[in-house]
């Protein structure tokens, strides 16, 4: 397939047909960044250690991204650039933005494993399957763990003399609120999943990003 001319991709400088197509702003090199950073965290989830820092690179880059918005819109149109009047803010980039300044003035932040097992342990008289969710949550204190902990969980049904295992397994990281401003934020976004909470925050910043690249265009009209 064709690439896409440089010029059409977001937070690329016009180019005209008789020039070879301008290099990608410094707004488009860090959100390319931040959307790598992005897709490691996503491949990162048999290995805590790799997740964390894949974490606290997306995480840096969140900041990173609307600071070089803010210099590159002024040193582009003169004009200030303010990230508030962004619409599409959300509880969830406020949590993200709370995580950085944690991580950086107080605590470096800890993701813990939450784990969700579905085990069957029998049949009611009609003959409907009986099973059990169980939820545990293991803390990983040393954050250079390469191996995810696991809970092993079954049920001994006596009468039959038989082990039940689980059927459904999965594996979930979770934010580890250390400071109250931290855990407020969490309640506020309503999860302490990790990727869910990524993969939220990486869509608000689409479309932030989308927003600063109309506007910035905007701003260069003839006119304006």
């Amino acid at each position: 397939r064709p690439r896409r001319a440089a010029h059409n991709l977001p937070g690329a400088a016009p180019a005209t047909s008789m020039t070879r197509a301008a290099p990608p702003r410094d707004s488009a090199i860090v959100f390319r960044d931040l959307e790598h950073a992005f897709g490691k965290l996503r491949l990162a989830q048999a290995n805590p250690a790799e997740l964390r820092r894949a974490l606290r690179e997306f995480i840096g880059l969140t900041q990173q991204l609307t600071e070089i918005c803010r210099h590159e819109f002024s040193q582009v149109t003169g004009k200030k650039w303010i990230p508030a009047q962004f619409p599409g803010w959300t509880p969830t980039s406020s949590l993200f933005k709370k995580l950085r300044r944690s991580d950086y003035h107080e605590h470096p932040f800890l993701v813990d494993v939450r784990h969700s097992q579905i085990i069957p342990f029998g049949k009611t008289d009609t003959g409907a399957e009986l099973a059990l969710k169980v939820e545990s949550t293991a803390k990983i204190d040393d954050p250079n763990r390469e191996r995810c902990p696991r809970p092993g969980m079954s049920i001994h049904l006596p009468k039959e003399d038989v082990w039940m295992r689980s059927i459904e397994d999965k594996t979930r990281y979770i934010f580890r609120g250390r400071t109250s401003e931290v855990r407020a934020a969490l309640a506020a976004a309503g999860t302490d999943d990790v990727l869910d909470l990524a993969e939220s925050c990486m869509g608000t910043l689409r479309g932030y990003y989308t927003y600063y690249c109309d506007r910035l265009d905007e701003s260069l009209r003839p006119g304006k």
